[in-house]
């Protein structure tokens, strides 16, 4: 409703009448229709300032008129400019933008509020401010208004005049919070039309218009630009800025609307114009490549920036479909991020350099991952869960600057990467004595991987405050593939903690007595303040699947324990007897050298457990430097785990007192090294090459999400033998599904068979299944690709053709039938290339214009070389047309068109020979289509049907889903299938198999039109 007869104006494109004009002093507009406590909404308005006195934009009022006994959802300006936003339940929660906006320009304020994220701001499609705690407003019936409303003195900032003076367009009220894409989109092109303005002198102008099926599109802009495309580009210069017509037409019906083109000098805008070089000017508005105190823009263009060297920058804002990589660089940050595309820094280092505190998440970040991450902020930065409660992945090094007194607030949401390559690290926080005073505050996750070896290590968590043994390294008890490690002990009970085992032996111990630990709920560490961390001996068998518990089964996994890092000096008291020894753990989550460390009445020697050593379950290595050069000898030489002076992450050692009295081992910031001893935690030398089939099984929801069910392992290799011994893997049985390899009658976990030959096969058996659908994932690595596996169901009666490079997926399902709950239903046949030879599953002929498409789809695409398109004019003689090449090539499956330009009047006959990379060839089935007028029609060819194969060909036939049935002599249907025919002339192949008679028969064909065709048909 128009109060007081607000006038109508020009609009930000220049339409007449489109806008409404505010007075300042007595108009505004409101809803006649009241709401009820509207939550998670958004609320945007563009708005062109008159004056500098502010008012009300948009809010949510108890009255339709006058001034509201209760206001809230306020969004108004202050008389500085300043644009605030505010939620008013039990508290007043309000954000505001930093700059002022009554610049007598249009602009685009919106605001979003939900239970997630709280409140967020944004100007002209930016976010710019931001209150977690803002979430709902007050619970009361009212209206919505526009122009003024009762903004009361518990408002921040309030305006002198509660009247907006200006202009007022597309106001929009959302019933959910939008997506910073979605509000991006409000801003740049609201009503179908957009661009990706502003944009400078020489940037590519993207003009965009929305998709809508069967339209024509028609642009008209400055500079006498015209285009029919629905997204056109062009070049800027000063003559193409201003406001851009688009004409949309469907079926007669026309729509039109604008964008307005607007241009910009600011230097920091990325234009991209003619590389992806961070550091080339011309990439950059202005000429100009950013400097520290430069606010940079990264919009959708065509050429992302890559930084490959150390680059600086005030604020960083990326659009969306925008993109930044830093590749073995570091991006260097004084302002805030803004991240609405991709911000890749999975090989980068972020040098957080402000003045005042800076906030990150790891949802800012491609993948969650920072290389490396560096607080050079003397007043700090803080690493919050963001909008979607990510935690921050470092795989490289979470690090301190050339800056003292300074704290890394981690919020509890910084994970230690450890993988085969490499664990991230926690460097020298001084910088080697140069800096002092930088902390950390709040708890970091530290991995530490391990290979597939079933061994015992000498480990440490470094952390202090750490949760319990169960909750760390046992994975809260929880089976989660490649994390986490079985724990067991004498007396296993749930009221331990401890895991049951085949013998129940120990496989933790503490201290220097090795103690066994009975109990697993005990903290993994101490709390005093200094060198916490204490020092176990655990026999690491893998991750926490059943089949770890077989005495020959290893996989690769990764221990994970939360608390508070451990940083300064650490100074654990040693054994006071002579030659007496005592079990440390590094107290670092970094490597350290050893000949740095502080060593009081300590002999100059250590002692590390290689799993190498013996190749069996490892052995104990003297590490010694007796002469004191600062090399630590080893005694056996040349360990195979390659220990050397540094101490990794979470590796412990023995020490040893040299004579009695007091004794101790001090490490302190210097101490560590940026050294990783990538063997002490990985498999050493190169093992022999082994082929494998990893088979998963999964629960496979409606949602199509799948979980975890089971699974087993497959290897081949000529060490291996063909009985069963010590080298397999029982299969232990689960409450529910359990897939396990049959090898006679015994069921395996892992099979170890001698090298593939043709005709190798997988038995599965498949017990406790539930009526369920189910998905198969099969994984290879390094089977022999002269050999195809086919996994065959015998209930379906249907053959898979495997990949043998790729992971390969099949989903099934089990139901009521016995068959169907077989438990030797599957099995996998690992067959010779040669006799898998193209399939082709359909061939198609279309008309158009004076034109056919030749179209055809095939599967176990192998060893093809290219397939020639053969056309004839009487369906008995064919010359060669044209050549495809092959694609695919790997056995899979692929579709292929070719366009003949050269047809006849009348029915033009084609088949596709597929020539094999041997010579040999095979023909598809002959298809047909007319140019000129053709009856349309649904025929059997060939008939009398062969090969237990009916071939139904439609001509020019509707487009969509038919419906085919076989009737026997008794009206009986014998089968039934469903077709999706997409139009021309096409042959769908229908499979009789065994189960149908020879005899007579009719088939059925219902269109989607409900129309029937019934055709005569003879099976031999």
């Amino acid at each position: 409703t128009l109060q007081n007869l607000p006038a109508t104006a020009a609009s930000r494109f220049g339409i007449a009448a489109s806008a409404y004009n505010l007075n300042g002093s007595s108009q505004y507009i409101s809803t006649a229709t009241a709401f009820s406590n509207p939550t998670g909404l958004t609320v945007s308005i563009w708005f062109k300032t008159a004056s500098v006195t502010g008012g009300l934009l948009i809010g949510f009022g108890s009255s339709a008129t006058g001034a509201s006994a209760q206001s809230d959802r306020h969004m108004y300006m202050n008389n500085a400019g300043q644009v605030y936003f505010g939620m008013n339940s039990s508290m007043l929660y309000s954000v505001n933008s930093t700059l002022a906006y009554n610049d007598n320009n249009w602009h685009l304020a919106t605001g979003t509020a939900s239970a997630t994220a709280g409140m967020l701001l944004y100007i002209d499609g930016v976010q710019v401010a931001n209150n977690a705690t803002g979430k709902t407003g007050d619970n009361y019936t009212g209206y919505w208004r526009i122009g003024y409303d009762n903004i009361t003195s518990n408002w921040p900032s309030a305006p002198s005049s509660f009247y907006f003076n200006g202009l007022v367009d597309d106001a929009l009220i959302y019933s959910r919070a939008l997506t910073a894409t979605e509000i991006n989109t409000l801003y740049n092109s609201p009503d179908g039309a957009g661009n990706n303005g502003p944009v400078c002198a020489g940037s590519q102008v993207n003009l965009s218009a929305t998709i809508i099926s069967g339209a024509t599109y028609a642009w008209a802009g400055p500079n006498s630009f015209t285009s029919s495309l629905q997204n056109p580009a062009l070049t800027y210069t000063a003559a193409t800025a201003g406001t851009y017509t688009l004409q949309v037409t469907v079926t007669g019906c026309s729509a039109t609307a604008y964008t307005n083109l607007v241009p910009t000098n600011i230097g920091g805008v990325w234009t991209g114009n003619t590389s992806t070089s961070w550091a080339d000017p011309n990439n950059w508005c202005g000429g100009i490549v950013p400097a520290a105190t430069t606010n940079v823009i990264i919009g959708a263009v065509k050429n992302n920036p890559v930084i490959t060297a150390v680059v600086m920058c005030n604020n960083l804002t990326i659009a969306p479909n925008a993109s930044l990589t830093v590749t073995a660089a570091t991006l260097r940050i004084t302002g805030i991020i803004t991240n609405s595309g991709t911000l890749d820094m999975k090989k980068g280092t972020l040098d957080l350099a402000g003045a005042t505190t800076q906030t990150i998440a790891g949802g800012m970040f491609a993948g969650d991952t920072l290389l490396n991450l560096t607080n050079s902020n003397a007043a700090g930065i803080i690493i919050t869960s963001g909008t979607n409660a990510g935690l921050l992945y470092i795989t490289g090094a979470l690090a301190f600057g050339n800056v003292n007194n300074t704290v890394t607030k981690t919020g509890d949401n910084i994970v230690l990467v450890s993988t085969v390559t490499a664990t991230a690290m926690v460097p020298d926080i001084t910088n080697n004595s140069i800096n002092n005073g930088n902390t950390f505050s709040g708890k970091v996750a530290v991995e530490r991987f391990f290979p597939a070896r079933r061994a015992w290590r000498l480990v440490t968590s470094p952390l202090s405050a750490t949760g319990s043994i169960f909750s760390s390294w046992q994975n809260n008890g929880n089976y989660t593939p490649g994390r986490g490690t079985y724990i067991s002990g004498p007396g296993a009970a749930p009221s331990n903690g401890l895991d049951i085992s085949p013998l129940n032996n120990s496989s933790l111990k503490e201290g220097s007595s090795f103690v066994p630990v009975v109990n697993t709920f005990a903290n993994l560490s101490n709390n005093t303040g200094n060198a916490d961390n204490k020092a176990f001996f655990i026999f690491v068998r893998g991750d926490r699947t059943a089949a770890t518990y077989n005495t020959n089964y290893a996989n690769t996994t990764t221990i994970s324990s939360t608390g508070n890092l451990q940083t300064g000096a650490q100074t654990f008291t040693a054994s006071s007897a002579a030659s007496g020894y005592t079990l440390i753990g590094n107290p670092y989550a970094s490597s350290v050298n050893f000949a740095t460390v502080t060593k009081n009445n300590l002999a100059n020697r250590f002692y590390v457990w290689d799993p190498y050593l013996n190749n069996q379950q490892g052995g104990y290595v003297l590490m010694d430097d007796f002469n004191n050069t600062g090399t630590y000898t080893a005694t056996p030489p040349n360990p195979p785990g390659g220990q050397n002076n540094f101490i990794q992450s979470s590796q412990a050692i023995w020490i040893q007192t040299a004579i009695a009295g007091a004794a101790s081992i001090s490490f302190t910031e210097p101490s560590k090294a940026l050294s990783n001893n990538l063997k002490a935690f990985k498999v050493a030398g190169t093992a022999a090459l082994v082929a494998t089939l990893n088979t998963n099984l999964y629960l496979l929801k409606d949602d199509s999400t799948t979980q975890l069910a089971d699974g087993n392992m497959t290897q081949f290799n000529a060490n291996f033998n063909a009985a069963i011994d010590i080298q397999d893997a029982l299969k232990f049985g689960n409450v529910y599904e359990t897939l396990g390899l049959l090898s006679g009658t015994t069921l395996l976990a892992a099979d170890r068979r001698p090298a593939q030959a043709p005709n190798d096969t997988i038995f599965f058996k498949f017990t406790k299944s539930r009526q369920l659908k189910y998905q198969f994932e099969f994984v290879p690595a390094n089977l022999n690709t002269t050999l195809l596996p086919v996994l065959h169901d015998t209930y379906t009666g249907k053959a898979t053709l495997l990949s043998n490079t790729n992971k390969s997926t099949v989903n099934f399902e089990v139901d009521a039938a016995t068959a169907s709950q077989s438990a030797t239903r599957f099995y996998i046949v690992f067959t010779e290339v040669k006799v898998l030879p193209v399939t082709f599953t359909s061939v198609k002929a279309s008309p158009k214009n004076n034109n056919i498409i030749v179209g055809w789809q095939v599967e176990n695409e192998l060893n093809i070389k290219s397939y020639s398109i053969e056309k004839g004019i009487d369906g008995a003689h064919f010359t060669e047309a044209g050549t495809i090449k092959s694609t695919v090539g790997n056995g899979g499956s692929t579709t292929y068109n070719w366009i003949d330009v050269n047809t006849v009047t009348g029915i033009n006959y084609y088949r596709i020979k597929n020539i094999n990379t041997d010579g040999s060839m095979a023909y598809s089935k002959i298809v047909q289509a007319s140019i000129g007028a053709t009856a349309s029609n649904i025929s059997v060819y060939p008939n009398p049907v062969v090969d237990k194969i009916i071939n139904l060909q439609f001509t020019g036939m509707p487009k969509g889903n038919y419906a085919a049935r076989v009737i026997n002599n008794q009206g009986q249907i014998v089968l039934s299938k469903q077709i999706n025919y997409t139009g021309g002339t096409a042959i769908q192949k229908i499979k009789t198999g065994n189960s149908i008679a020879s005899g007579a028969y009719k088939i059925e064909v219902t269109s989607p039109d409900n129309n029937k065709a019934t055709i005569s048909i003879l099976i031999q």
